[in-house]
Formats: structure tokens, sequence, C-alpha cells
């Protein structure tokens, strides 16, 4: 089994199409500008709640056609929606839990 770092190069984007380079771990929601009547007040550090869409471009190599290709995704909110090639390949309903998708069969090489 081949491990790799998939944490950096990725871009995010807000619901107000604000695009930011990131690398993960990363949180969204401290770049919104704090307001004390926001809905979820204190609960969120009175940060206005919103969605926001993670994006990772990257290369497969034809030498992994063969190979069981997953992605494990640790510390992600919940509702998140995992989208490859424009396919919503996986929904996870909870936050913060640790899951695995696999690619396998929907990679372009």
């Amino acid at each position: 089994m081949m491990r790799l770092d998939f944490n950096k190069n990725w871009t995010v984007l807000s619901e107000n199409n604000e695009i930011r380079a990131v690398n993960l771990p990363d949180d969204a929601m401290i770049y919104e500008k704090r307001d004390k009547n926001c809905i979820a007040r204190g609960a969120n550090g009175y940060f206005p709640p919103g969605k926001y869409t993670y994006i990772k471009e990257w290369y497969v190599p034809a030498e992994y056609k063969d190979k069981q290709v997953i992605l494990e995704c640790e510390g992600v909110y919940q509702n998140s929606h995992v989208l490859l090639n424009d396919e919503e390949i996986y929904f996870r309903p909870y936050g913060y839990t640790n899951y695995f998708v696999d690619f396998t069969d929907k990679l372009n090489y």
C-alpha cells in the first residue's frame, strides 16, 4: 500500500464566489467577518454559518489503473459531498468522523 499526502494545493470556494488557495486542514469559516447577531451566535464563535466547496485537481498516472485508489477523509464537517469528475459519489451526513471513499472505478487516467 502506498499512502500519499493529499492535503496540499486545494481551492476553497465560498457562497459569495470568493476563491482562496488553501492547504488542509482548513476552516473556511474563520475568514468570514464575525457578527454578534449571527444565527449561531457564540456556538460558532460569532462567525456566520455558510457553505464552502473544497476543490482538488490532480493528475492520476496510468500505472494506478490496476490499483485500488481510496480517499481517506478526516475531520470534515457534517453534510459533506464528495464529487469526482463532477459526479457525486459519496455523501456523509455526520461531521468529524473518519470515512473512506473508493475512487477505483471512477478515475480518468
